[in-house]
């Protein structure tokens, strides 16, 4: 996960400032992650990277979440729409975990808003039930 974030670090620095940096939490599975922003003037692009892992008790868990999103950004007056497609990858299964959904593929929607600065969204995966809360800047 470490090279992902050096890797994700570098594009955002590569491509240009004046864009959106933020960090990502995960609620359901504790997910950590990154999320870039990049702004033009009537629509916007995001993608994010981020790892977790559920656990129930030591005999129900997933290891190892990974997921990455990315998707497009309607400006509003004073934040944005959103709206995504999400690629998700499972590491080390055990336990009776057939309640939750394995689809790799899902779609996200959301929204945001600026406070000067600082931007602060969510985004919700309807196929798996899961938010993303993300907070940060603008460069």
């Amino acid at each position: 996960m470490r090279k992902i974030l050096i890797a994700f670090f570098l594009l955002v620095s590569i491509i240009c400032s004046g864009q959106g940096v933020s960090l990502s939490f995960q609620p359901v599975d504790i997910g950590l992650g990154v999320r870039y922003d990049h702004l033009f003037k009537n629509f916007g692009l995001y993608t994010s990277v981020s790892k977790g892992s559920y656990k129930v008790d030591d005999n129900i868990y997933i290891k190892d979440h990974y997921k990455i999103s990315g998707g497009i950004e309607v400006p509003t007056e004073n934040g944005f729409i959103s709206g995504g497609i999400s690629y998700h990858k499972y590491g080390e299964r055990k336990g009776d975990i057939r309640q939750m959904i394995f689809n790799p593929v899902s779609i996200e929607f959301g929204g945001g808003v600026f406070i000067g600065r600082f931007v602060c969204s969510i985004r919700m995966d309807f196929v798996k039930w899961e938010p993303t809360i993300d907070i940060g800047f603008i460069l």
